[in-house]
C-alpha cells in the first residue's frame, strides 16, 4: 500500500485455516467420538450382562428364601396350620400351585375355623414371554402390605396375585414323609415332615432329535423342614460292610521275619525228630554180593 508521503507499507496478513484442515478434523473428531460410543455402549452391554447373570444365580435363591420364610412363620407349632400342593404340566413346562394357610377357631359350636392368614404361589404360563411367571398372593387377617391391603379391602372377593418373578421354566414342589419316595401332590390336614422345592430361570436345550431338555443340573432345589422343633427318633441300623476298615492297625512289617525264621526251625526239628523216630523200625537189608563162580 502506498502511503501520502509516496511510501510502500507492507500489508500485514494472518495466516487461517483451509476449508481442507477444518473437515479433516472434523471427519477425525467424529470418529473418535464414535469410537468411545461404541466403546461405552459395550461396556454397558458387558455390565448388564454380568448383572443379568448374577441376577439368575441370586434371585432363585431369594425366592426359595421367601418361600421357606413363609412355611416357617405359618407352619410353625402351636397354630392350626395346613399346607397343600400340586403339580400340573402347563404347555411343556413343570408348574406347580401351593397353598399355605393358618387358621383359628372362635370356639362356637360346631368349630368353624377361619383363616388368619393365607398365601398362595403358584406358577402360570405367560404366552407373551413364553416362560412362566411366578406370582405370590397373601390374605387373611394379618395384613404385610398397605397397598396391596387397601386395594383388597375394595375387591374383598378377589385375591390378588403379585407377579415375584417372570422368566421360569422349572416349578416343581414335592412332600417329605420319612420314606424313600416323595408325594407329587399334597392334600391332608396333616402336615408332612418336610417340601421339596425344585426351581430353575435357565431355558430349554435343544437336543438331537429336536426335542427340548431341561438339564437337571439347571434346576435349583432346596429342602424346608415343617416344624423344626418336633421330636425325631433315631435309630442306629447297622450294617455290615465287606471293606476293610480303613482304622484297623495295620500288622508290624519287622515280626514277620522273626516268625518266619522260627517256622523254618520248627519244621527242620520236627523233619529231625520224625526221622530218628523212624531208623529204629527200618529193617537192615543185606547186601548184595556177587556170587562165586566156580
Amino acid at each position: 500500500m502506498i502511503n501520502s508521503a509516496g511510501q510502500v507499507n507492507k500489508v500485514r496478513t494472518s495466516c487461517g485455516f483451509t476449508l481442507v484442515e477444518i473437515l479433516t478434523v472434523l471427519i477425525i473428531s467424529t470418529m473418535i467420538v464414535m469410537a468411545a460410543i461404541m466403546i461405552f455402549s459395550r461396556v454397558r452391554a458387558d455390565a448388564a450382562a454380568i448383572n443379568l447373570r448374577l441376577d439368575r444365580q441370586n434371585l432363585p435363591q431369594e425366592i426359595l428364601q421367601k418361600i421357606a420364610e413363609d412355611l416357617d412363620r405359618l407352619a410353625s407349632p402351636g397354630f392350626d396350620a395346613k399346607v397343600s400342593f400340586r403339580n400340573k404340566i402347563d404347555n411343556g413346562f413343570n408348574t406347580a400351585q401351593m397353598i399355605i394357610e393358618s387358621r383359628y377357631d372362635l370356639g362356637k359350636t360346631p368349630p368353624m375355623p377361619q383363616n388368619y392368614e393365607r398365601i398362595v404361589w403358584q406358577a402360570n404360563y405367560d404366552l407373551s414371554i413364553d416362560s412362566l411367571v411366578l406370582y405370590r398372593s397373601h390374605s387373611g387377617l394379618n395384613y404385610e402390605d398397605k397397598v396391596v391391603d387397601k386395594a383388597r379391602q375394595k375387591e374383598a372377593d378377589k385375591e390378588l396375585f403379585v407377579p415375584v418373578y417372570p422368566g421360569l421354566t422349572h416349578f416343581q414342589i414335592e412332600a417329605i414323609t420319612g420314606t424313600e419316595q416323595t408325594q407329587p401332590a399334597w392334600q391332608s390336614d396333616m402336615l408332612p415332615n418336610g417340601i421339596l422345592i425344585h426351581l430353575s430361570v435357565d431355558p430349554f436345550q435343544v437336543q438331537l432329535d429336536g426335542s427340548f431338555v431341561l438339564p437337571q443340573e439347571s434346576v435349583i432345589t432346596r429342602a424346608v423342614a415343617i416344624d423344626r422343633t418336633r421330636p425325631i427318633t433315631y435309630i442306629f441300623v447297622a450294617q455290615k460292610y465287606d471293606a476293610q476298615d480303613p482304622n484297623a492297625m495295620a500288622a508290624d512289617p519287622n515280626q514277620s521275619a522273626p516268625s518266619e525264621s522260627k517256622s523254618k526251625a520248627d519244621t527242620e526239628t520236627q523233619k529231625k525228630t520224625d526221622g530218628a523216630s523212624e531208623k529204629p523200625n527200618e529193617k537192615q537189608k543185606p547186601e548184595n554180593i556177587p556170587p562165586v563162580r566156580r
